[in-house]
């Protein structure tokens, strides 16, 4: 599971300025360096889909700022919101 960037009024339990996306297991990067920060927070504030999965987590789906579909679960741990890149 990869954490990434940080959220306004959250603290960031492993920042990183560029994540991985999953697939099938193997970890791959998206063109352009990897869904980094801007994109994941772009695809959360413009979600087209989230609904509740398993263990209280989210499941939210969106454009990124390439316009390409990223999905992510959100969950929140002690108070920090935990993204993790699908």
């Amino acid at each position: 599971m990869m954490h990434c960037g940080t959220f306004e009024g959250t603290r960031a339990r492993d920042a990183s300025s560029s994540c991985a996306t999953r697939s099938n297991g193997l970890a791959s990067e998206r063109a352009g360096g990897g869904a980094g920060e801007a994109h994941v927070r772009y695809a959360l504030a413009n979600a087209e889909r989230c609904y509740a999965v398993e263990n209280d987590r989210w499941r939210v789906t969106g454009p990124d700022l390439d316009g390409d579909e990223l999905s992510a679960i959100v969950v929140i741990e002690d108070g920090v919101i935990v993204v993790t890149v699908l």
